[in-house]
């Protein structure tokens, strides 16, 4: 966005200069942008889906002393954040329209790049918002990795502890069929004496 500003403000000194960097900025903003959030829009259901199983996973991984309670669960936050990009595609296509249609090709371009000035302005608003949400989008992520090394490294520890109770619970089992086999042939047996 800066470079854009900086040739708009330019564009009195070298107007083929300026019409190169505007149909540039143009097509970034009206077609790179929007494709790299529609393709990352396209990724957000299975990203719900799979952030809906791993929350009801780790809720339910608490009967096991997993401590997992967050403010928003995952599915949520990833929901959240697609409904907030969902305009912003549109946005930046309609923004590099209008980018495209400054491009100056009559007398008055002074007044012109004053115009796309105050277009490119907004689009830098446009795509600040859009890193914050994408830095929101990765820090929702990397709790995501966390919860998962957590849940993995709480999983191991529980697989151990119900391994040993299988093994408890099959030596019981042993000895008391052992016993009772005992004392089925100790009741079956003839009595030496009669």
């Amino acid at each position: 966005m800066e470079t854009v500003r900086a040739a708009t403000e330019q564009a009195a000194a070298s107007s083929v200069l300026v019409e190169q960097s505007v149909a540039e900025a143009a097509s970034v903003i009206g077609e790179d942008l929007p494709e790299a959030v529609d393709a990352m829009r396209e990724t957000m259901p299975a990203l719900i889906e799979a952030s809906g199983v791993i929350d009801t996973t780790l809720r339910g991984l608490a009967l096991f002393g997993v401590p997992y309670s967050p403010d928003m669960p995952l599915g949520e936050g990833f929901r959240r954040l697609d409904e907030e990009l969902a305009p912003l595609s549109e946005t930046l296509k309609e923004n590099g329209e209008v980018i495209e249609s400054l491009v100056p090709t009559v007398t008055g371009f002074r007044e012109q790049t004053a115009l796309l000035g105050a277009q490119v302005d907004q689009i830098g608003a446009a795509v600040t918002e859009a890193a914050e949400m994408i830095s929101d989008y990765q820090d929702r992520a990397a709790e995501f990795d966390a919860a998962i090394a957590s849940t993995r490294d709480s999983i191991t520890r529980g697989s151990w502890l119900m391994r040993a109770l299988v093994l408890v619970a099959g030596a019981v089992g042993a000895a008391i069929s052992y016993g009772l086999h005992l004392t089925g042939r100790a009741l079956g047996s003839p009595d030496p004496v009669s």
